[in-house]
């Protein structure tokens, strides 16, 4: 293998290893989301106590639980 063939392979290889670590940390930060969808949704459910969750907690309640499993579901 030539010197510079060597070269460009290595200074590819780098590039790639870089564009990997920032679509990991796009991933990581998607995830991050996804937890904090969930956590919003706990607190909806947890703010109602004993009573029956209805109306507009309902229906952010069931978004945030849906966006939350949308993003574990493409992530695995």
């Amino acid at each position: 293998m030539s010197a510079a063939l060597t070269d460009w392979l290595m200074t590819r290889n780098a590039q790639l290893e870089m564009q990997a670590e920032r679509q990991r940390e796009r991933l990581a930060a998607v995830g991050r989301i996804g937890e904090e969808c969930r956590e919003r949704a706990r607190l909806i459910s947890e703010g109602a106590g004993d009573r029956e969750i209805r109306g507009s907690d309902l229906g952010r309640m069931h978004a945030y639980f849906r966006v939350a499993d949308e993003i574990a579901e493409a992530l695995r």
